[in-house]
């Protein structure tokens, strides 16, 4: 790309290129990037470990590593294993030593915005290491205060979180994300000597018998009022948090459900289609391939018709799980697209 001065020529500034060179039997170190990668086996062969994940690669294979998944490589051939590796973690000081920032468009328009929401190949790494570049300092700062002020409470209030779904009950292991969040807080987890890191399902009885004198409950999902609860489940009143009115909710309407899913649809397509436009001008106008952009002239009629037919099938799951996996398969076409034109160029 010809705004790209380097370190290496690349597709697009900020994306950084390197060959790696694995001898038999040498193994990487273990690294987590807040950046992610994509990598081509050239030579030999090797197995690729991925957060838990681990798999075998040979000759032009290609794999994604999301961002701050710790990763190691192994050659396991005879063989030298040589892999061409795409990132977009580029020296943050250039020649000048001056710090330097890119700007990215991502095609993403997920809504609201949660926990896991979206993989690969949507972007989502980009915007976790724009928001970590810009957000997570100040956050974590103030966050480590908070907890050291929590850490000094000689009185702990004991906490269950969740409700029944549907016969279960699943509880969050204790060394879950939202247990840690607890802890760090002053709270008495109930759960907390629960080895796992996921969610345990358990019979409402099992629930109740740990939890009917606990001081909070907090996040009951969908059910916004104690009555709600109440006409949901009559056993609900019979938790002591419930008689005692200290039953919580993150429910607060700054959350994109509390406008009505039609409102949030139509805010969706609105960033879908100004992606689509972004991605017509660049190409347009040859910061990207001129082809991308005929491609998305051509994409975004039919993902438009697609949100209409959404629209006007009231939005029912059924049919915004179908529209979910049609746009996921235009947007997959678009990256392999961008990919091959990588290549191309």
């Amino acid at each position: 790309h010809p705004a790209n001065t380097g370190p290496v020529p690349a597709f697009a500034p900020g994306i950084d290129v390197t060959i790696e060179v694995l001898k038999p039997g040498e193994v990487s170190p273990p690294i987590a990037r807040n950046s992610s990668m994509v990598d081509m086996c050239i030579r030999g062969t090797g197995v690729a470990t991925i957060g838990a994940r681990s798999f075998g690669v040979e000759r032009f294979d290609v794999w994604n590593t999301p961002s701050m998944d710790p990763h190691t490589l192994r050659n396991d051939g005879n063989d030298l294993f040589v892999r061409l590796s795409y990132s977009e973690a580029v020296g943050i000081l250039q020649e000048s030593g001056q710090p330097t920032g890119f700007l990215t468009f991502t095609l993403h328009a997920h809504l609201p915005y949660v926990v896991n929401h979206g993989t690969w190949p949507h972007g989502i790494e980009w915007l976790h290491e724009a928001a970590a570049e810009t957000m997570f300092a100040k956050t974590a700062t103030a966050y480590e205060k908070l907890a050291a002020l929590a850490a000094g409470v000689k009185t702990k209030p004991t906490v269950f979180t969740d409700t029944d779904y549907q016969g279960t009950w699943y509880v969050p292991g204790g060394q879950s994300f939202g247990a840690h969040f607890l802890a760090d807080a002053g709270a008495s987890y109930l759960w907390a000597d629960n080895k796992a890191s996921g969610s345990s399902p358990l019979a409402f009885e099992a629930v109740f018998d740990k939890a009917k004198a606990a001081d909070f409950w907090l996040n009951t999902g969908s059910m916004t009022s104690l009555n709600e609860l109440k006409v949901a489940d009559a056993r609900y009143a019979d938790f002591a948090a419930f008689k005692n009115g200290n039953v919580w909710n993150n429910n607060a309407r700054t959350n994109a459900i509390a406008f009505g899913k039609r409102p949030a649809f139509l805010a969706g397509l609105l960033v879908f289609s100004l992606a689509y436009l972004c991605l017509f001008f660049l190409g347009w106008f040859r910061f990207l391939p001129r082809p991308l952009a005929l491609l998305a002239a051509l994409l975004y009629p039919l993902h438009f018709y697609w949100s209409l037919r959404a629209l006007r099938g009231q939005l029912n799951p059924q049919i915004v799980d179908r529209f979910q996996i049609q746009y996921r398969a235009l947007y997959a076409v678009i990256g392999i697209s961008m990919l091959c034109s990588l290549f191309y160029q």
